[in-house]
C-alpha cells in the first residue's frame, strides 16, 4: 500500500471535522452547525474500529453521526476531502489557517486579528506583537499578547517536527510500502525515530543495496512524483506529512551504514575516535562496537558521548521496559473526550499489573471536550468510589 492508497483514519476523519469547525467559526457561520461539526471531532476521535472499515448501517448508528455528518464522512472516504471545506480554504488566507494552530489563539481571537489588524500569518503576527499593536484590540491586554508570544514562538520551533507516536502509528503502513519497493532487501529505520526521540523531524530509513538511478522505482511508496535524489539519498515524503529519507548500502557494510545513521553526530563522532577516526567497514553492528573495545549501546542512548565510556566499562543501565510501569497518572475517560468508561479503564490497568490509575478529565473551561462541572465532577468521584472499593486487590 502506498501514501496514496491509504485510507484516512480516524483521527484524520476527526480532524477535518475539527478544522471545518474553526474555519466556520472564523467566518461567523451558523454556531448550531458549528456545534455539530465540534462533535463530531470530539466523537470520530473516540472510536475503536476504523470508520473506513464500517458499512453504512454500523455508520449511521455511531454517536454523533446524524445525517449530514454520515455524507460528509462518506464524502471524505471516498474522496479524501470535503467540498465545503475547500470552499472555506479558498477564501482563507494561508497564514491565517495556520494561525489557528498556535495554542490560546481560537477561531474568535484570530478572526478579529485578521480583520481588525490585517495579520494574516503567523510572521505578521510576531511582527505585530513586537510592536505592541495587539495592545489595541479590547481583550487583548500584556498578559494576553505576552502569551501569544509564548505560544507563537513555540509554533515556529516546531515546525517540521513529529512527536514520535506520530510517526511510529504511520511505521507498519511505510514498512509495508517499502518492502513492495525493496523486495528481498534488509530495511530498517534509523535515526531520531530508532532511538525512540520524542520528537522528530522525519523518517531516516536504511535499505540494502543500491539507489535506484531514477524515482520510477519508488512510485510504490507514494506516487506524487517529490523525490529528489542527493549524494545516493532519496528523499520524499509519506502522505504529504512526514518527510522519508532513503539511505542505501551494500551488505559489506550494513552494519557501519546502521551505525552511523542511528547514533547523532556526537555518538558517531566519538564512537570513530575509539576506532582510529573512522568507523570499520563492516557487516554487522555489533562488530562496530566490539572493535571499538565497547559492549553493545542500545539506540536509544546514542546520543552524545556520555555512555560511551560506560559503555567500556561494561556498565551501561538498563533500559526501562514496560514491565516497569506501575501506573498510569493522566488519563481521560469517558466522562470527558475519552476513548473509554472508567470501568474499562480500570479492569485494562489491573489486567497489566499497575498499582494505580489517576484519572484527569477535563474541567468546566474545555467546554469543547465535555469537560466537568462541579455536580460532575461529584458524580465521578462516586463511581471512582463503586470501583476502588469493587476492584481493589
Amino acid at each position: 500500500m502506498s501514501a496514496n492508497d491509504k485510507k484516512l483514519s480516524n483521527r484524520e476523519i476527526a480532524r477535518a471535522f475539527r478544522l471545518l469547525a474553526d474555519l466556520m467559526e472564523l467566518h461567523g457561520e451558523n454556531p448550531y452547525k458549528i456545534r455539530a461539526y465540534q462533535n463530531a471531532y470530539i466523537q470520530l476521535r473516540k472510536l475503536g474500529k476504523p470508520l473506513a472499515e464500517m458499512d453504512d448501517e454500523e455508520l449511521a448508528r455511531q454517536k454523533g453521526v446524524g445525517k449530514a455528518i454520515f455524507s460528509k464522512i462518506k464524502e471524505l472516504l471516498a474522496s479524501g476531502t470535503l467540498r465545503k471545506l475547500e470552499e472555506y480554504l479558498a477564501v482563507t488566507p494561508p497564514g491565517v489557517v495556520e494561525m489557528l494552530e498556535i495554542k490560546g489563539l481560537g477561531p474568535k481571537k484570530v478572526r478579529e486579528l485578521w480583520q481588525e489588524l490585517g495579520i494574516e500569518s503567523p510572521g505578521e503576527l510576531l511582527y505585530a506583537i513586537n510592536e505592541n499593536r495587539l495592545l489595541e484590540l479590547k481583550g487583548f491586554g500584556p498578559k494576553t499578547q505576552d502569551a501569544i508570544r509564548e505560544q507563537l514562538l513555540f509554533w515556529f520551533r516546531s515546525q517540521g517536527k513529529f512527536h514520535y507516536a506520530t510517526v511510529a502509528l504511520e511505521w507498519p503502513a511505510i514498512e509495508a510500502a517499502l518492502r513492495a519497493a525493496f523486495a528481498e532487501r534488509r530495511i530498517m529505520a534509523v535515526g531520531a525515530f530508532r532511538r525512540k526521540c520524542n520528537v522528530v523531524d522525519g523518517l531516516d530509513l536504511l535499505i540494502e543495496g543500491t539507489a535506484p538511478d531514477d524515482a520510477s522505482a519508488l512510485e510504490a511508496i507514494d506516487r506524487t512524483g517529490d523525490w529528489v535524489q542527493r549524494e545516493g539519498t532519496w528523499t520524499g515524503t509519506w502522505s504529504d506529512t512526514i518527510p522519508l529519507r532513503l539511505h542505501f548500502c551494500e551488505p559489506a557494510g550494513w552494519g557501519t551504514a546502521a551505525v552511523s545513521h542511528t547514533g547523532d553526530e556526537a555518538f558517531v563522532a566519538g564512537l570513530a575516535a575509539l576506532t582510529g577516526g573512522t568507523l570499520p567497514v563492516v557487516a554487522d553492528e555489533g562488530e562496530v562496537f566490539a572493535q571499538a573495545g565497547c559492549g553493545w549501546v542500545a539506540p536509544e542512548l546514542r546520543e552524545g558521548t556520555r555512555f560511551l565510556e560506560r559503555a567500556r566499562r561494561g556498565e551501561l543501565p538498563a533500559l526501562i521496559e514496560t514491565g516497569d510501569i506501575r501506573g498510569v497518572i493522566h488519563a481521560h475517560s469517558t466522562w470527558s473526550d475519552g476513548i473509554h468508561s472508567l470501568r474499562e479503564m480500570a479492569l485494562a490497568a489491573r489486567a497489566r499489573g499497575y498499582e494505580y490509575l489517576v484519572i484527569s478529565d477535563h474541567s468546566r473551561s474545555a467546554f469543547y471536550a465535555n469537560g466537568l462541572d462541579a455536580d460532575r465532577v461529584r458524580q465521578q468521584w462516586e463511581e471512582v468510589d463503586r470501583l476502588n472499593e469493587e476492584l481493589a486487590p
